[in-house]
């Protein structure tokens, strides 16, 4: 193994995969030049509201006894989109790590999002042995030295 850690920032609409080795976090001296950023994905159609995701109105029928004559899906487009760029992002961690790529995990990402990469993480054959650490917050507005020192807090 390489001792090569990922770490995952992520949010519904965004995420950014840094690579490190964790033993380097440790140290008093550790900073920005310590996460090497490896790439970053957005998704904007989780930003998008429901009428901008969904592609006609919402099938009608006579109102007879039940007081309302529009039909709700039964999914909400919304967390449907969530959910599939959580699926995206542990379909690239899944890759990186058939490939050997890192050694260890660290997930950070809104408490909400984490359930949805968990879940998608969880089926993903072998993957989840390498989660090392979870942080349910969203950081992805932190930069790499605010990162850093928050990571600190966590290890």
């Amino acid at each position: 193994m390489n001792g090569r850690t990922w770490v995952l920032v992520a949010d519904s609409t965004k995420a950014r995969i840094y690579t490190t080795y964790k033993a380097k976090l440790f140290m008093p001296q550790a900073n920005e030049n310590d996460l090497k950023l490896l790439n970053e994905y957005k998704h904007p159609e989780s930003r998008k509201h429901d009428s901008q995701l969904v592609s006609d109105n919402s099938g009608r029928y006579r109102a007879t006894e039940f007081g309302s004559d529009t039909y709700d899906p039964p999914t909400d487009p919304k967390r449907y989109e969530e959910d599939r760029f959580a699926f995206q992002l542990s379909k690239v961690l899944h890759e990186a790590y058939l490939e050997n790529e890192f050694e260890q995990l660290i997930l950070i990402a809104s408490p909400v999002f984490m359930g949805m990469l968990n879940k998608h993480i969880s089926r993903a054959n072998g993957l989840q042995k390498s989660v090392a650490i979870t942080i349910e917050k969203d950081y992805t507005s932190l930069n790499e030295r605010q990162l850093v020192k928050q990571l600190q807090e966590h290890l």
